[in-house]
């Protein structure tokens, strides 16, 4: 069976409309960082917490740090933690 819009994809250069392959690498990468920052946050922190508490939070990268050694010493399990504060800075950080 043939794509119905086969043709408009070939034209404009394929389905990422012609973008380089570091391009397309580079945007696979980061979906897959976002991803895995989400399944971070979601192993490391709903035991305890609702995800919109943590979200909710704002915090300078100083907190956030603050925060994960607080519930490290309190038991909680972080597997990768400059990732998981990476993450919790850049999306729900007090810049």
């Amino acid at each position: 069976m043939r794509c119905a819009s086969r043709e408009s994809h070939e034209t404009r250069g394929g389905f990422w409309g012609g973008a380089d392959p570091d391009t397309m690498t580079a945007w696979l990468i980061v979906l897959s960082l976002a991803a895995s920052g989400d399944q971070m946050l979601e192993r490391s922190c709903t035991g305890c917490h609702r995800l919109d508490v943590v979200k909710a939070q704002q915090l300078t990268r100083w907190e956030w740090s603050r925060e994960l050694d607080k519930m490290t010493s309190m038991g909680a399990k972080i597997e990768r933690r400059k990732p998981l504060l990476d993450y919790l800075t850049k999306n729900f950080g007090n810049q």
